[in-house]
Parts: structure tokens; C-alpha cells; sequence
């Protein structure tokens, strides 16, 4: 198992490699019953065209099959291909730099954020599904622990998801409970604005970086 991050030390800066957890975002068997269904309504369309006579009628009905086919496929399929890239967006790895006098996170570039140590306020972890702060470093980045309140809240949520009476609410359920352990990110907030510097993580790398981040910006200052 790969760590949650590494720590590359230098004159200049400290670098923070992260590296989130591989999450899979499911959905597939979802669209292979949407598929199914859509095949079978085509199917029946069809079958009621050939044993029509009034042909005209017997094409109109086939377009609004195929219509309801598209609707009912395309759909979902976008949602899943934009639930996919948020997910490589989440997931992928990411390298905040710890220097004299500022955070930099990302590479050299217009995309990256800068952020001044003067207007840096604390680090928190913040669990993305819930919406819950679970650590915090606060002033002098004296650190607190995380609040483990998030797993009893995650629980309860996969357990009202797994009541459900279908196979996909509970492939859903059994889905946000796997998200709910590596959904964990590392913000910074600075000037009233949260900055994410890191996210995908688990709760305890996720803390384990925050307080790394925070020693390693308080020893610069110290500089």
C-alpha cells in the first residue's frame, strides 16, 4: 500500500507529494440494466411494427421508442462519465510546497495558488461527504485530533441505503460507505477563503498531513 504522502526536504521549500486513495465510482451495472431495458423496449417496437398495417403509425411509434431509449440511456450515461472525471479530478496527486514565506500548492504556473503565511488563518480536515470539520490547527498551529463523529454519521447513512429493497440503492449504499473512509481533504484557509490543498485522502492520512504541513510551516517561520 503506497503512502498517503511523502515529504521531499530542500533549502528552498518542502515539498509534499500527495498521493490520494484509488476510489471507484461504480455505475456500471446501472447502465447495463438501462441498456437492457432499452434493447427490450426496441425490441418490442419493432415486433409491434412488423404486425402493424398502418405503417406511418407503426414508424411514429418507433421514434418515440427511440427517443425514450435515448433519454433513458444518455442520461445516466453522462451523469456517470461526469461523476468519473470528478473522481480523476479528486484523485489525482498533487504536490503543495512549503517555502520561507508562503504555501504554493501545485506546480510552477497560472494555476498555481499561492498562499502568504500572513494570511494564513489554520489548516483543517474536512470529510467531503458529510460536510464536517474532524481536525484543525489552530493559532501557533497547535493541533487537535480528529472527532471521529464521521464514522458513526457515515454508518448510519449506509445503513438507511442498504434498507432499501433494490440492488442498485444497495450497490449505491455499499458504494458511499467505501467513499466515506477516503473522502477526506486537507484545506487551508486564509483571508475567509478555504483553499483545498489535498484531497481523497483517509482521515488519518489526511491528519497526518495537516499536522506535518503545520510543523513544517511553523520551523519556516522560525527561519
Amino acid at each position: 500500500m503506497a503512502a498517503p504522502y511523502s515529504i521531499e526536504r530542500d533549502f528552498d521549500a518542502d515539498t509534499f507529494t500527495v498521493n490520494p486513495e484509488p476510489f471507484d465510482v461504480g455505475g456500471r451495472f446501472g447502465l447495463v440494466l438501462q441498456g437492457g431495458a432499452c434493447l427490450f423496449l426496441l425490441s418490442t417496437c419493432t415486433a409491434m411494427l412488423g404486425k402493424t398495417s398502418d405503417k406511418s403509425f407503426g414508424t411514429m411509434l418507433l421514434l418515440i421508442c427511440l427517443a425514450v431509449c435515448a433519454v433513458m440511456f444518455f442520461i445516466p450515461y453522462r451523469r456517470f462519465k461526469r461523476r468519473q472525471r470528478e473522481n480523476a479530478q479528486e484523485r489525482r496527486q498533487v504536490k503543495v510546497h512549503v517555502g520561507d514565506s508562503d504555501l504554493r500548492v501545485g506546480d510552477a504556473g497560472p494555476d498555481q495558488v499561492v498562499i502568504p503565511y500572513e494570511n494564513l488563518h489554520r489548516l483543517v480536515v474536512k470529510n467531503s461527504l458529510e460536510g464536517e470539520y474532524v481536525g484543525a490547527s489552530t493559532g501557533g498551529f497547535v493541533l487537535s485530533g480528529g472527532s471521529g463523529a464521521l464514522g458513526a454519521a457515515s454508518m448510519a447513512t449506509t445503513g438507511v441505503l442498504a434498507g432499501a429493497a433494490n440492488m442498485a440503492a444497495q450497490a449505491h449504499a455499499a458504494r458511499m460507505g467505501k467513499y466515506s473512509k477516503v473522502c477526506f481533504q486537507v484545506l487551508a484557509e486564509a483571508s475567509g477563503v478555504a483553499h483545498p490543498l489535498a484531497q481523497g485522502m483517509t482521515e488519518a492520512g489526511a491528519n497526518g498531513l495537516m499536522n506535518d504541513l503545520a510543523k513544517a510551516v511553523q520551523e519556516r517561520q522560525r527561519k
